[in-house]
């Protein structure tokens, strides 16, 4: 075997070597780049979902005062106007709007700011505001739906099965885009830990029905949208 032989072998080696050695560096990239944390640039302030606790904590305060008894809403006596489908369907419209903002009782209002907190400050800080909008006004139309013409007999006041869309779009986006376990954002597991608990309270289907339709807008949604759903990144 001569010189020149010898040579070209070693140096066929050693590029195989190297070419290993790339093979393995790319994968312990792969390996860190998968840890950092991505979408640090396009956080945002979670105002929509803070206004709209706002709104609902006014809104049962308002229903309450005055009554001796704070944690149970007195649905006979309140001023703001609420109605089943029925009555709506016999022009007493105002229902399709106050039912989406009355709570029954402490317990359910809690409820909803429970998923506005740990679902909706998530799901802010990386999605359209305007997407969210959309989300929530479909909601508010599958809900009222249900409630005119599925179970008209019904008196039900929506606002946590309204904002349930939340979980449904923190679910897809958390498996979507790896914003989940062990990330600054493990809370979204421990919030759909309790919400399981919360949907215990609700005895009938139609209550669940609505739930689960406000759900999957959420998850169909951001599936059709996927990333067009994202908020843009901040310039630095």
């Amino acid at each position: 075997m001569n010189e020149d032989t010898i040579v070209n072998k070693t140096k066929s080696l050693n590029f195989k070597e190297n070419l290993d050695t790339i093979e393995m560096n790319k994968g312990e990239i792969t390996k860190e780049l998968r840890k950092r944390k991505s979408f640090t640039n396009n956080y945002a302030f979670p105002w929509m979902s803070i206004g709209l606790i706002f709104v609902y904590i006014t809104i049962y305060i308002f229903c309450v005062y005055g009554k001796q008894n704070m944690i149970e809403v007195d649905l006979n006596s309140i001023f703001i106007p609420i109605s089943n489908g029925n009555d709506i369907l016999h022009k007493n419209l105002w229902g399709i709007i106050t039912n989406i903002f009355v709570h029954r009782s402490l317990w359910d209002l809690i409820n909803t700011i429970f998923i506005l907190i740990f679902c909706g400050f998530f799901i802010e800080k990386y999605i359209k505001r305007r997407v969210l909008l959309i989300v929530y006004i479909l909601s508010v139309i599958v809900f009222n739906c249900i409630s005119l013409f599925v179970y008209p007999y019904d008196l039900y006041l929506g606002s946590f099965t309204i904002v349930s869309f939340l979980i449904g779009m923190c679910i897809y986006f958390s498996y979507r885009f790896k914003r989940f376990v062990m990330s600054i954002d493990i809370y979204i597991y421990i919030a759909l830990t309790f919400i399981g608990f919360f949907t215990s309270y609700m005895v009938y289907f139609y209550n669940i029905f609505q739930f689960v339709a406000s759900y999957l807008i959420g998850v169909i949604v951001m599936f059709i949208l996927d990333t067009k759903a994202l908020r843009e990144n901040r310039k630095i």
